[in-house]
């Protein structure tokens, strides 16, 4: 029987962090925990000591294929990222727009694991980085017209009984690196006081999730069409 190096996202729960990081992980849980959420259409290339990856490449190519349309997003999953520590913005994720690209995007998000920034935050933080594993979550991409992160307790003065919601028009890259200067809104966690639609719809998300994980979560998120996306699901850190 052929090794398979290629998950589909109905599967990734069966398989351990170790092979398709935490990224995919938590989105998957998510998935399975919280009724009626939507996230994009995904794929994982594992994270594997005996990967062969030229073979894995062309599983992955086809897989892409069937199953979801371009433009697509690679992102990195690793075993240290949306933990107790913070990896925001240090490994890759780049957008892929043709198939003929889509060997380059990997290289581009695989190599990123050894980027000097990578390397000097783990010695900053005494993680031995030789023990890291990367997959690579690769997703339908969902042009934004708002994007952003909720956390469900205030990131700073950790109080629990409201939810942050930050946001921005188009992108959330600059958002969620914290390089740009968001909206914002806080909101009481009470059922009682009601918000606009989409606030009250990321809240009842938000609260859902928290309850399911069973810590305060960063989530972000994008609206596309009046529609509401969760690209990903991670501990707060600070």
């Amino acid at each position: 029987m052929t090794k398979s190096f290629v998950l589909g996202f109905n599967e990734i729960h069966r398989s351990g962090r170790l092979s398709v990081g935490n990224k995919a992980f938590n989105l998957s849980l998510l998935s399975k925990m919280v009724d009626d959420i939507n996230i994009p259409k995904s794929v994982v290339l594992l994270s594997s000591a005996d990967v062969d990856m030229e073979v894995a490449k062309k599983e992955l190519l086809d897989y892409v294929q069937a199953n979801i349309h371009y433009p697509i997003i690679a992102r990195s999953s690793t075993t240290v990222e949306d933990s107790a520590v913070s990896f925001a913005g240090l490994f890759a994720s780049e957008v892929c727009y043709d198939e003929k690209d889509l060997d380059k995007t990997i290289d581009n998000v695989l190599s990123s694991l050894f980027a000097e920034e990578v390397l000097s935050y783990c010695k900053f933080k005494q993680i031995d980085h030789s023990e890291i594993k990367m997959a690579v979550l690769i997703q339908q991409y969902i042009s934004p017209d708002i994007s952003g992160v909720i956390f469900t307790k205030h990131p700073v003065s950790n109080d629990t009984s409201i939810i942050l919601i930050e946001y921005k028009e188009k992108t959330s890259d600059a958002v969620t690196a914290g390089t740009s200067i968001p909206h914002s809104i806080l909101i009481k966690k009470d059922k009682f006081v009601l918000y606009e639609p989409l606030f009250e719809q990321l809240r009842t998300i938000a609260l859902s999730a928290e309850v399911e994980f069973g810590y305060p979560l960063d989530l972000e998120w994008i609206l596309s069409d009046e529609k509401v996306w969760i690209v990903q699901v991670r501990q707060i850190t600070t």
